[in-house]
């Protein structure tokens, strides 16, 4: 199982303490993680929920259409990259 560095708990609590006042930076340093895994975080959570955090038995896997859909999707402009991988919950862009 993969297991993740922080727990739920702890990116909970992290992005409350976001949401009541304290400055990104400031909380990343606290986790030891950059600010833009924190905004990462908030937009996952923001979307999904608990959820996108809980620890999964296995990788995800995707399909090469997939993938492609994507990709084709990203080349057409309008999207980031991040903003795709959030919108399909693809854990980072390396994967595709």
């Amino acid at each position: 199982m993969r297991k993740r560095k922080h727990g739920v708990d702890a990116i909970k609590g992290a992005l409350t303490d976001l949401t009541s006042g304290l400055k990104t930076a400031s909380e990343g340093a606290t986790f030891g993680v950059t600010t833009s895994t924190i905004y990462k975080w908030q937009q996952c959570y923001d979307l999904y929920g608990l959820k996108c955090f809980r620890n999964k038995s296995t990788n995800s896997a995707y399909s090469k259409e997939f993938k492609l859909t994507v990709v084709k999707e990203y080349m057409q402009g309008g999207s980031s990259l991040r903003d795709l991988c959030l919108k399909h919950n693809i854990s980072d862009g390396s994967v595709l």
